[in-house]
């Protein structure tokens, strides 16, 4: 019998030979959903003939909990880009939305029974994070790939161990800015960030996966929760008006740090009612904007030390 905890995930670049990156994560994985109907055949007897496979979806979804290096090469398969060294000195790098399909192998493994499941052309079709006040950081890849082979034997193959580096918290977030104000002062209790890149799988004759995977329009969107003062108030104002804001989130564990930058924000949200005995906070859904200056509607920052 299986053991849950015997179950590991890894990854390596696509169409490779590369060692196996072993990725951290609280559940999930890369599955396979079979798509079946009934025939329908009928022969007299009320009876079903057949169940017939049509489709084989190679997907799935990891939940994690965030950590600095950990999850940077499947942010630059969600944002469909490779990340760019700004500063090389520094070790400062960005990353911003393109159109390249940044693709990786994924290899489930149940361990304890001996048996592995290699998924390709992998690629990460939605990113989350979710930011809470005194909470871990969360977060989920989905995953989206075209074939697998449910007989890999990884018997001569070298995993790399995943790195030590510790868990983030809602307290490792800095001074969050809007419209290049510091908005210190004012308590931010939630943060979430979603790309979604609206991947659709092309199936073709003489193959029941996909046979391809075509990228539609990277959607980013999320939400705020900030508190009720005179200024957010007025921000609000200024979102009903349809008039956009920029974001920057900065987010550290102390040795490696990482922001966040959305420069056309657009949002919108109720006015808060809350009860006698609760605080009265915004909640603001967002759409990160294509801003015309930079070309831009999201670039993430890293500087690795």
């Amino acid at each position: 019998m299986s053991d849950s905890n015997r179950i590991r995930v890894a990854y390596r670049a696509d169409g490779t030979t590369n060692d196996w990156q072993i990725l951290r994560r609280t559940s999930g994985g890369p599955t396979l959903t079979t798509n079946t109907e009934n025939s329908n055949e009928v022969l007299g007897d009320r009876q079903v003939t057949d169940l017939i496979l049509q489709s084989i979806e190679t997907g799935g979804t990891i939940d994690v909990e965030l950590s600095t290096e950990t999850y940077d090469d499947w942010m630059a398969s969600a944002l469909c880009n490779t990340w760019t060294a700004d500063d090389p000195i520094a070790g400062t790098d960005s990353l911003v939305i393109g159109s390249a399909d940044v693709l990786y192998e994924v290899l489930l493994s149940y361990q304890d029974i001996d048996r592995h499941i290699q998924f390709s052309g992998v690629r990460a079709s939605q990113m989350t994070f979710n930011f809470e006040a005194a909470a871990t950081v969360t977060g989920s890849l989905d995953l989206a790939g075209t074939s697998y082979d449910d007989s890999y034997d990884p018997t001569t193959d070298t995993f790399l161990d995943a790195n030590d580096n510790r868990v983030l918290r809602g307290a490792d977030v800095g001074t969050v800015e809007i419209d290049d104000v510091a908005q210190t002062g004012v308590c931010i209790p939630g943060f979430s960030l979603t790309v979604n890149n609206n991947y659709t799988a092309g199936y073709c004759l003489g193959s029941v996966t996909p046979g391809k995977q075509s990228k539609g329009t990277a959607e980013v969107t999320g939400t705020i929760t900030i508190s009720n003062t005179a200024t957010t108030f007025d921000q609000w104002k200024d979102l009903i008006a349809q008039t956009p804001i920029k974001v920057e989130f900065p987010f550290s564990d102390g040795t490696n740090s990482y922001k966040i930058t959305m420069w056309r924000l657009k949002a919108a949200g109720d006015p808060p009612a809350p009860g006698a005995n609760e605080i009265v906070n915004w909640e603001w859904n967002y759409t990160a904007t294509r801003d015309s200056v930079t070309g831009e509607s999201l670039r993430i920052e890293r500087t690795i030390a």
